[in-house]
């Protein structure tokens, strides 16, 4: 069996690079996707004393009792918000289920937003605070990176060879 590894690439290459290296980002970001479905992004950006300190606070939940973390399993939500406990949910097309629990934050958006659009709310975990607000502000900081790969990921989709590398927009 070929062992298939997830690629990493480097947005700094898009953000602040050359025509060649902006375009060496794409295609790297866009092979990833396609052959694999994954790709790891360096050079994000994100602070490294956030990563750390939520790893410690996600430690911290994690080893609450299974009773404890039940409670923010939230029904109907298929995992998009709150605990999902080992044994819920499986890859498309598999028999078996994934042996993983974990935690789901979405995006915070204004009351009017989730109103039109359903965005469901997140689930603060009383029993460890510094979880849900470190959850919080790392998944904020997790959409910088998200929208400057939005868009060469649409150019690798659509495949539109008229556009320039170098037109791509930097949300």
């Amino acid at each position: 069996m070929t062992e298939k590894v997830i690629p990493v690439a480097d947005v700094s290459q898009f953000v602040g690079g050359n025509e060649e290296e902006r375009k060496k980002f794409v295609d790297q970001l866009g092979r990833a996707f396609h052959e694999i479905g994954f790709v790891g992004i360096k050079n994000h950006g994100i602070p490294e004393k956030l990563i750390d300190d939520f790893y410690g606070a996600s430690k911290t939940f994690f080893a609450l009792s299974g009773d404890v973390k039940k409670q923010y399993e939230i029904e109907g939500m298929a995992g998009q918000r709150g605990y999902t406990s080992f044994g819920i949910e499986k890859a498309k097309g598999a028999q078996t289920a994934d042996l993983k629990e974990f935690y789901q934050f979405g995006q915070e958006v204004s009351e009017e937003e989730k109103n039109e659009f359903g965005y469901p709310p997140n689930v603060p975990v009383k029993e460890t605070p510094d979880f849900t607000e470190l959850g919080l502000r790392l998944y904020k900081e997790f959409e910088k990176p998200g929208r400057i790969c939005s868009g060469p990921l649409r150019f690798t989709w659509n495949s539109r060879k008229s556009t320039s590398i170098n037109e791509l927009k930097m949300a």
